[in-house]
């Protein structure tokens, strides 16, 4: 990664904003994928569509953002899980992602967590818990009817 700073400031900003045009130009001509291109009429192009597809070719998507691949690999496998319509061993879960927020602070100190990241890394197990008679997966907006 180009930028070990959690904030950038003065020509710093426009070098980051280069940087991520050109990720994201790269990340459509090898994938196909839009990644955090603004849609009018509603927030960004990225959707569970784009993560699975991203998530997929994992190999590819950790070379093209500069991202260790071990901890997108780990990454797709979450998302596999709190997808899936089965049940899950929550303890392990949480196990799991506690680990694997220790890895991200320990591959990347500087970096902001996104508060997506946060709250299913942190938290996600702990929704389990307490809706034990749903499959974690069944909680995706995903798998409810777009009327509801």
């Amino acid at each position: 990664m180009d930028f070990k700073k959690w904030a950038t400031r003065g020509q710093d900003k426009l070098l980051q904003k280069t940087r991520k045009e050109l990720t994201q130009v790269v990340l459509f001509q090898q994938t196909g994928l839009l990644a955090d291109i603004m849609k009018q009429g509603f927030s960004t192009s990225n959707d569970g569509n784009t993560a699975r597809k991203f998530f997929r070719d994992f190999e590819k998507s950790a070379e093209i953002i500069g991202v260790d691949v071990d901890l997108i690999n780990i990454f797709a496998f979450i998302l596999q899980t709190i997808t899936s319509q089965h049940n899950i061993n929550v303890e392990n879960f949480k196990i799991y992602c506690r680990e694997t927020a220790e890895l991200y602070v320990v591959l990347y100190p500087w970096s902001y967590v996104p508060s997506s990241v946060h709250k299913l890394l942190m938290h996600g197990a702990e929704i389990g818990q307490h809706v034990t008679f749903i499959p974690i997966g069944m909680m995706s907006k995903e798998t409810f009817p777009k009327n509801w």
